[in-house]
Protein backbone atom coordinates (compact mmCIF):
# COMPACT_ATOMS: atom_id res chain seq x y z
CA UNK A 1 0.00 0.00 0.00
CA UNK A 2 0.95 3.66 -0.76
CA UNK A 3 -0.62 5.95 1.14
CA UNK A 4 0.10 10.12 0.71
CA UNK A 5 -0.81 11.94 3.35
CA UNK A 6 -1.42 15.48 3.04
CA UNK A 7 1.15 17.32 4.89
CA UNK A 8 -0.20 18.36 8.27
CA UNK A 9 0.20 21.84 9.51
CA UNK A 10 2.76 23.04 11.83
CA UNK A 11 1.76 22.89 15.59
CA UNK A 12 1.49 25.77 17.53
CA UNK A 13 4.31 27.00 19.15
CA UNK A 14 4.75 25.27 22.70
CA UNK A 15 3.57 28.01 25.59
CA UNK A 16 5.21 28.26 28.92
CA UNK A 17 2.70 26.09 30.27
CA UNK A 18 4.31 23.21 28.16
CA UNK A 19 7.21 23.30 30.65
CA UNK A 20 5.25 22.97 33.92
CA UNK A 21 5.05 19.01 33.08
CA UNK A 22 8.64 18.30 32.51
CA UNK A 23 9.71 20.64 35.39
CA UNK A 24 7.85 18.73 38.01
CA UNK A 25 9.47 15.53 36.17
CA UNK A 26 12.95 17.22 36.57
CA UNK A 27 12.04 18.22 40.25
CA UNK A 28 10.39 14.61 41.35
CA UNK A 29 13.45 12.71 39.48
CA UNK A 30 16.01 15.03 41.36
CA UNK A 31 14.53 14.63 44.78
CA UNK A 32 14.30 10.81 44.70
CA UNK A 33 17.90 10.42 43.01
CA UNK A 34 19.44 12.47 45.94
CA UNK A 35 18.10 10.29 48.48
CA UNK A 36 20.73 7.23 47.45
CA UNK A 37 24.46 6.95 46.53
CA UNK A 38 26.41 6.54 43.23
CA UNK A 39 24.75 3.72 41.30
CA UNK A 40 27.47 1.04 40.75
CA UNK A 41 27.06 1.59 36.93
CA UNK A 42 27.54 5.57 37.73
CA UNK A 43 31.18 4.69 39.01
CA UNK A 44 31.38 2.44 35.61
CA UNK A 45 30.59 5.05 33.15
CA UNK A 46 32.92 7.75 35.16
CA UNK A 47 36.05 5.35 34.87
CA UNK A 48 34.91 4.67 31.31
CA UNK A 49 35.15 8.87 30.96
CA UNK A 50 38.92 8.72 31.77
CA UNK A 51 39.54 6.54 29.37
CA UNK A 52 37.96 7.12 26.23
CA UNK A 53 37.81 5.68 23.10
CA UNK A 54 35.26 4.67 20.33
CA UNK A 55 34.26 2.00 21.70
CA UNK A 56 33.87 -0.46 25.23
CA UNK A 57 33.27 -4.35 25.84
CA UNK A 58 29.50 -3.61 26.33
CA UNK A 59 28.28 -0.38 24.99
CA UNK A 60 29.43 2.05 22.31
CA UNK A 61 31.31 5.44 23.34
CA UNK A 62 28.44 8.24 23.01
CA UNK A 63 26.73 8.48 26.63
CA UNK A 64 31.17 8.19 28.12
CA UNK A 65 32.00 10.69 25.64
CA UNK A 66 28.75 12.94 27.04
CA UNK A 67 29.32 12.46 30.63
CA UNK A 68 32.82 12.69 30.19
CA UNK A 69 32.61 16.49 29.08
CA UNK A 70 29.35 17.18 31.09
CA UNK A 71 32.06 16.35 34.39
CA UNK A 72 34.71 18.05 33.24
CA UNK A 73 32.71 20.89 33.26
CA UNK A 74 30.79 21.11 35.91
CA UNK A 75 32.69 18.08 37.97
CA UNK A 76 31.67 14.38 38.53
CA UNK A 77 29.34 14.88 41.63
CA UNK A 78 26.27 12.64 42.53
CA UNK A 79 24.13 16.06 41.76
CA UNK A 80 25.68 16.34 38.56
CA UNK A 81 24.99 12.66 37.28
CA UNK A 82 21.38 12.87 38.69
CA UNK A 83 20.73 15.97 36.98
CA UNK A 84 21.86 14.95 33.91
CA UNK A 85 19.89 11.83 33.46
CA UNK A 86 16.37 13.72 35.08
CA UNK A 87 17.06 16.00 32.15
CA UNK A 88 17.10 13.52 29.47
CA UNK A 89 13.54 12.00 31.40
CA UNK A 90 12.11 15.74 31.53
CA UNK A 91 12.73 16.31 27.43
CA UNK A 92 11.38 12.81 26.91
CA UNK A 93 8.16 13.94 28.53
CA UNK A 94 8.48 17.48 26.74
CA UNK A 95 8.89 15.76 23.27
CA UNK A 96 5.84 13.49 24.23
CA UNK A 97 4.02 16.45 24.03
CA UNK A 98 5.22 18.28 21.19
CA UNK A 99 4.76 14.50 19.43
CA UNK A 100 1.02 14.77 20.30
CA UNK A 101 0.91 18.22 18.48
CA UNK A 102 2.20 17.01 15.90
CA UNK A 103 -0.25 14.53 14.99
CA UNK A 104 -2.84 16.99 14.71
CA UNK A 105 -4.11 17.15 19.44
CA UNK A 106 -4.72 20.27 20.92
CA UNK A 107 -3.26 21.49 24.43
CA UNK A 108 -5.53 18.41 26.02
CA UNK A 109 -3.77 16.24 24.01
CA UNK A 110 -0.85 17.05 24.48
CA UNK A 111 -0.78 17.15 28.12
CA UNK A 112 -2.37 13.88 28.62
CA UNK A 113 0.80 12.69 26.28
CA UNK A 114 2.87 14.48 28.80
CA UNK A 115 1.49 12.92 31.81
CA UNK A 116 1.33 9.70 30.13
CA UNK A 117 5.16 9.56 29.96
CA UNK A 118 5.63 11.28 33.21
CA UNK A 119 4.01 8.46 35.20
CA UNK A 120 5.68 5.73 33.08
CA UNK A 121 7.53 3.05 35.36
CA UNK A 122 10.30 2.80 33.00
CA UNK A 123 10.87 6.54 32.73
CA UNK A 124 10.42 7.17 36.34
CA UNK A 125 12.62 3.93 37.03
CA UNK A 126 15.15 4.67 34.37
CA UNK A 127 15.87 8.80 34.34
CA UNK A 128 16.90 8.71 38.29
CA UNK A 129 20.48 7.79 37.59
CA UNK A 130 22.96 7.91 34.55
CA UNK A 131 23.29 5.81 32.15
CA UNK A 132 23.09 5.02 28.18
CA UNK A 133 19.39 3.99 28.76
CA UNK A 134 17.73 7.05 29.89
CA UNK A 135 19.93 8.84 26.93
CA UNK A 136 18.33 6.04 24.39
CA UNK A 137 14.41 6.60 25.30
CA UNK A 138 15.16 10.63 24.83
CA UNK A 139 16.77 9.61 21.16
CA UNK A 140 13.29 7.57 20.15
CA UNK A 141 11.29 9.73 21.45
CA UNK A 142 13.40 12.83 19.67
CA UNK A 143 13.47 10.46 16.84
CA UNK A 144 9.80 10.29 16.83
CA UNK A 145 9.05 13.79 16.27
CA UNK A 146 12.24 14.51 13.77
CA UNK A 147 10.30 11.78 11.77
CA UNK A 148 7.04 13.51 11.58
CA UNK A 149 8.50 16.77 10.83
CA UNK A 150 10.64 15.16 7.93
CA UNK A 151 7.39 13.74 6.24
CA UNK A 152 4.98 16.37 6.76
CA UNK A 153 7.69 19.25 5.50
CA UNK A 154 10.24 16.71 3.69
CA UNK A 155 13.43 19.65 3.20
CA UNK A 156 16.85 18.08 2.67
CA UNK A 157 17.75 19.95 5.56
CA UNK A 158 15.07 17.89 8.51
CA UNK A 159 16.22 14.42 6.92
CA UNK A 160 19.76 15.50 7.07
CA UNK A 161 18.71 16.55 11.02
CA UNK A 162 17.13 12.62 10.85
CA UNK A 163 20.38 11.01 9.98
CA UNK A 164 22.21 12.87 12.70
CA UNK A 165 20.09 11.94 15.61
CA UNK A 166 19.47 8.52 14.64
CA UNK A 167 23.68 8.08 13.99
CA UNK A 168 24.04 9.85 17.57
CA UNK A 169 21.72 7.21 19.05
CA UNK A 170 23.87 4.20 17.08
CA UNK A 171 26.91 5.83 18.86
CA UNK A 172 24.60 5.62 22.11
CA UNK A 173 23.25 1.91 22.12
CA UNK A 174 23.47 -0.27 19.19
CA UNK A 175 19.14 -1.36 19.72
CA UNK A 176 18.30 1.92 17.75
CA UNK A 177 19.15 -0.21 15.25
CA UNK A 178 15.88 -1.77 15.51
CA UNK A 179 14.02 1.67 15.94
CA UNK A 180 15.64 2.07 12.48
CA UNK A 181 14.01 -0.75 11.09
CA UNK A 182 10.80 0.26 12.49
CA UNK A 183 11.08 3.10 10.26
CA UNK A 184 12.09 1.76 7.23
CA UNK A 185 9.19 -0.94 7.61
CA UNK A 186 6.78 1.68 8.18
CA UNK A 187 7.84 3.77 4.88
CA UNK A 188 7.84 0.73 2.74
CA UNK A 189 4.04 0.00 4.09
CA UNK A 190 2.12 3.72 4.58
CA UNK A 191 4.62 6.06 2.93
CA UNK A 192 6.59 4.31 0.08
CA UNK A 193 6.44 7.77 -1.98
CA UNK A 194 8.67 8.86 0.40
CA UNK A 195 11.58 6.17 -0.87
CA UNK A 196 11.46 7.49 -4.43
CA UNK A 197 12.91 11.03 -2.73
CA UNK A 198 16.69 10.85 -1.88
CA UNK A 199 15.45 11.98 2.08
CA UNK A 200 15.41 8.59 3.06
CA UNK A 201 18.35 7.32 2.12
CA UNK A 202 20.43 10.22 2.75
CA UNK A 203 19.71 10.07 6.63
CA UNK A 204 20.03 6.33 6.28
CA UNK A 205 23.37 7.60 5.19
CA UNK A 206 24.67 9.62 7.83
CA UNK A 207 23.69 7.34 10.12
CA UNK A 208 25.60 4.67 8.55
CA UNK A 209 29.13 6.92 8.71
CA UNK A 210 28.53 7.94 12.03
CA UNK A 211 28.40 4.15 13.55
CA UNK A 212 31.70 3.32 11.38
CA UNK A 213 34.28 4.78 14.14
CA UNK A 214 32.41 2.30 16.32
CA UNK A 215 32.43 -0.64 13.98
CA UNK A 216 36.01 0.23 12.97
CA UNK A 217 36.82 -0.08 17.03
CA UNK A 218 35.27 -3.54 17.22
CA UNK A 219 37.13 -4.79 14.55
CA UNK A 220 40.43 -3.85 15.36
CA UNK A 221 39.70 -4.80 19.11
CA UNK A 222 38.37 -8.51 17.88
CA UNK A 223 34.92 -7.48 17.83
CA UNK A 224 34.43 -8.07 21.87
CA UNK A 225 30.77 -6.76 21.84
Amino acid sequence: MNHIAAPRPAPARPGAFTLIIPGCVFAVLIANALTDGYFRDEFYYLACARRLAWGYVDHPPFSVALIALITSIFGDSLLVLRATAAAAGAASVWLTGRIARRLGGNHTAETVGMVSVAVAPMLLGTATFYSMNVLEILIWTWTSFLLLDALDHPTTDRWVRLGVLLGVGLLNKISVLWLGAGIAVGLLLWRRAALRTRGPWLAATIAGLFLLPHVAWQMVNGWPT
